[in-house]
């Protein structure tokens, strides 16, 4: 508690040190992880426990093909292949993988 305190106060006083260790840690594993749970919240998607959260994550970062089409995914933006986590927009359950194109025709 006390270091916490005390990164909060170096924080505070210099707020640029906070947008570059934001930054780096971004770029880690556990970064990525952290956004891309933050993501799913803000587009709907509903974890019952940190379990389920895990195993959705696990298989997402390791599916390398859409489950519909079988095309090949990759992470990003743009393009074809564009991998997605697809869930029920009235539920909030997860339901598949896709590619970004079989997740725009589910909808």
């Amino acid at each position: 508690e006390i270091i916490l305190q005390r990164e909060k106060d170096r924080y505070a006083a210099n707020p640029e040190a906070k947008k570059a260790y934001d930054k780096e840690f971004r770029k880690t594993d556990a970064g990525k992880k952290i956004s891309r749970k933050a993501v799913w919240k803000k587009r709907g998607v509903i974890f019952e426990t940190k379990e389920e959260f895990e195993e959705v994550y696990d298989k997402y970062i390791n599916t390398e093909f859409c489950d519909l089409c079988n095309c090949e995914l990759h992470h990003g933006n743009t393009g074809s292949g564009k991998k997605c986590l697809d869930h029920d927009h009235t539920t909030g359950k997860f339901r598949n993988i896709l590619c970004n194109k079989c997740n725009i025709s589910r909808r």
